[in-house]
């Protein structure tokens, strides 16, 4: 049934990096930031840590807006509607798996 095919998938609805920062923000009681880089800058840093080059091309493709619509393979896949990810978040805030280990340091923000 499945073989050979190709899902896209999506959530019921569009969400922004912004807004993705702002859910997290809430179910996780820190303050987390969306700090948009150019293309270039995300590039380079993937390079850096030894990532494939076309690899790291794919950002472009996730930013260039040709993946802002809705679309229907989870229920085609899973015969279920997606989940928000209101939901996801919360879910997995639960579980304490994003709660900060304080021997771990966090990259500075540039600026």
């Amino acid at each position: 049934m499945h073989i050979g095919r190709t899902y896209e998938l999506s959530g019921p609805r569009l969400i922004g990096f912004a807004e993705i920062a702002g859910e997290l923000s809430g179910v996780t009681g820190r303050e987390i930031v969306y700090a948009p880089v150019t293309l270039e800058e995300y590039r380079d840093l993937l390079l850096s840590v030894g990532a494939p080059a076309d690899f790291a091309d794919l950002f472009e493709l996730i930013n260039d807006g040709r993946n802002a619509h809705l679309v229907h393979g989870v229920e085609e896949a899973l015969g279920r509607e997606p989940r928000d990810f209101t939901y996801f978040a919360a879910d997995v805030a639960r579980t304490g798996v994003w709660r900060p280990d304080p021997a771990v340091s966090t990259i500075p923000r540039a600026g």
